[in-house]
């Protein structure tokens, strides 16, 4: 058993101890070599929490699409700074027909709001509504950042299904998925697989905080959770791009191996992992790289930079006593370059090209956001001392931060 497994696995099983969620996943490679596979608790059903258990990503699944629109530019399909409208004619109504897709993969295009309720709304009814809405007031496009919650996500969707004929789950399982051996992963569920996974109590339930319990805005010193419909049928057999991608971490960390570079000890390039390529090495580097500097996003209120649909480590714009500020972070000791995605009070997934690691962990419990924001930071900050990454002098756990817009 690797070194680092026991303290991160007692913090895991501390929050199962706190109520702060069932049972967790977290995988950890490092330069394509296994160093962490740890499931911990149940899977909020009643059964063991397993490394095969199929867990609910909610936004750290985002990248996802990005990676399909990224393979769109990369075969010449498409490009990031076309309108929207000139592949979706009727997206540009009552002003939006300067909305590009950089616009919409770097939370710059302003139609955050979402005019449609999931999963009531089937996907073209979804389409039709966010077509018909207006952008907000006062937001030029490319000029404003604020991040969008599920919007352009289904707008991107929509992009890849009307440039290739593939429904966005389809063209994710043919092109991303199973050539990365993610076999047991969807963007909207397979329905004979749901029902079969199912049946072999394989999904986990996300469970949340109880708003009944959640007196006066304030998270109790015990949360109660409750099962919450996002691991229900319905609405994991219907495409959501912005929140449903679902399967086990150790398979999810597989997409970031890919992202990362070669070095002396893993020898394929960024985009390919074990000889098999979804991204050509210029095209990583265009998503991923930070193209959003130092604008402050209104979603989040804090300063932030973006690549193209992912999130880039964000430390440099807090102090080190502050670094808990720092919305989503992926902890307080990843390099600048790193980069990847987190999902409401619940996951994040990441890739460091500094250390050659690449992170997933999700917990089946949304406590709230501040009694997430501490056990994620804990986490992190705990797993790069465990590995050897933290500088000697790391600052103590910070007291809960203010809470902050969920992704």
């Amino acid at each position: 058993m690797h070194p680092a497994a026991q303290p991160l696995t007692d913090l895991l099983l501390e929050g199962v101890t706190a109520g702060l969620h069932p049972g967790a996943q977290l995988c950890v490679t490092r330069h394509g070599q296994p160093l962490l596979d740890l499931a911990v608790g149940d899977n909020g059903r009643g059964q063991p929490m397993t490394p095969d258990t199929l867990v609910l990503w909610m936004s750290s699944g985002k990248p996802l699409t990005a990676v399909a629109i990224a393979q769109l530019v990369e075969a010449g399909h498409v490009e990031l700074d076309m309108p929207i409208a000139d592949l979706l004619l009727d997206f540009g109504s009552h002003g939006k027909d300067g909305i590009t897709l950089r616009h919409a993969l770097n939370h710059t295009a302003g139609i955050r709001p979402n005019p449609f309720t999931y999963v009531q709304d089937d996907w073209d009814t979804i389409q039709s509504k966010i077509a018909a809405m207006r952008p907000e007031r006062d937001w030029v496009p490319g000029e404003k950042a604020g991040y969008h919650v599920q919007s352009t996500w289904f707008v991107l969707g929509e992009v890849v299904r009307i440039v290739t004929g593939q429904p966005l789950p389809e063209y994710l399982r043919e092109h991303v998925f199973l050539p990365l051996g993610m076999t047991d992963c969807w963007l909207g569920m397979d329905e004979d697989a749901h029902d079969d996974l199912r049946h072999a109590g394989r999904i986990a339930s996300t469970h949340w905080l109880d708003p009944k319990a959640n007196v006066g805005g304030r998270t109790p010193v015990a949360p109660a959770l409750r099962p919450s419909d996002m691991t229900e049928r319905d609405w994991l057999i219907h495409c959501r791009p912005g929140g449903n991608a679902i399967g086990p971490v150790h398979q999810f960390v597989r997409f970031y191996e890919a992202l990362l570079p070669d070095t002396p000890t893993r020898h394929d390039p960024a985009g390919t992992r074990d000889g098999v390529t979804i991204l050509q090495p210029d095209t990583v580097e265009q998503f991923t790289a930070a193209t959003r500097v130092g604008m402050h996003d209104h979603t989040f209120r804090f300063i932030m930079d973006w690549g193209l649909g992912f999130m880039r480590s964000n430390n440099r714009y807090a102090s080190p006593a502050q670094l808990d500020t720092v919305p989503y972070t992926f902890g307080p000791h990843t390099s600048d370059d790193a980069f990847g995605h987190s999902g409401h009070q619940s996951s994040a997934a990441f890739a460091d090209p500094a250390h050659g690691l690449a992170v997933a962990l999700v917990f089946n419990g949304m406590p709230g956001e501040p009694d997430h924001a501490r056990r994620s930071y804990r986490l992190l900050d705990q797993l790069y001392q465990s590995l050897g990454l933290a500088p000697p002098a790391t600052p103590p756990a910070p007291e809960p931060p203010t809470p902050s817009p969920a992704p």
